[in-house]
């Protein structure tokens, strides 16, 4: 069972002292959507070291596979690439570069034909660079692209 407490809870959030108390014990103040991030961002990281890739199968092999976990991490994935690709602006310019980090690529995450990435694509990987590097702002040539 899951015990959720949020800090400006009526229970909390009238009494500092309680708040206090509970980051003393280790609390630590996660929004659910952060947490839920977290799980899948680790999820994601396991699937690679099980599997040497963050390449991910099509949804419809996913689905056959009669795995919901990975079906669930496929979707997760495709949300991330997907709000990257076309929502840039709403992401979180510390998200964007979690996923740098550990070396995930939003133009080759999804197992494929690679003749998908031979057409002329953007690349979404330099996009995600230098959206890091400019600290969440945009070059004009990406606005353009």
């Amino acid at each position: 069972m899951k015990n959720k407490v949020k800090k400006n809870h009526v229970s909390v959030a009238k009494f500092p002292h309680r708040v206090k108390a509970l980051e003393e014990l280790g609390v630590k103040w996660h929004s659910e959507n952060d947490a839920r991030f977290d799980v899948m961002f680790q999820r994601l990281l396991d699937y690679k070291k099980e599997h040497g890739t963050f390449r991910m199968p099509s949804l419809d092999l996913c689905k056959e596979s009669g795995d919901p976990d990975l079906i669930q991490l496929h979707n997760w994935v495709f949300s991330q690439v997907g709000s990257f690709r076309y929502q840039l602006k709403t992401k979180k310019v510390s998200v964007v570069q979690r996923f740098l980090n550990v070396g995930f690529s939003f133009e080759r995450w999804y197992a494929t034909n690679g003749h998908v990435f031979e057409r002329s694509i953007p690349k979404f990987d330099d996009f995600a660079r230098r959206y890091v590097r400019n600290g969440g702002r945009m070059e004009k040539e990406d606005v353009e692209a």
